[in-house]
């Protein structure tokens, strides 16, 4: 199944809010858990990104991604990262 373009912002902005309320709790491992932005409607990877390197990233226009999950290269942008994915609970 192909990557969605509004599928991938759409997950960007769900990371945010992710983000938002994690700073607000807080983020004791220092790490926070994403879903993966790669856009496969069926993908239910997550990632974990390190507090400082989520904003680097974000600077970056980067999309966060589990392992194997890249879009194709018409579709990514500079910054394209990965991260170890973390079981979904």
């Amino acid at each position: 199944m192909a990557a969605e373009p509004k599928q991938q912002l759409l997950l960007r902005a769900v990371n945010a809010r992710i983000r938002e309320i994690s700073d607000r709790f807080g983020t004791p491992e220092g790490t926070y858990r994403l879903i993966c932005e790669c856009g496969q409607e069926d993908c239910r990877g997550r990632v974990e990104v390190e507090v400082l390197r989520y904003e680097e990233a974000r600077r970056r226009r980067g999309f966060f991604l589990a392992p194997g999950h890249a879009v194709p290269s018409r579709q990514a942008l500079p910054g394209l990262l990965a991260a170890e994915p973390v079981p979904f609970q």
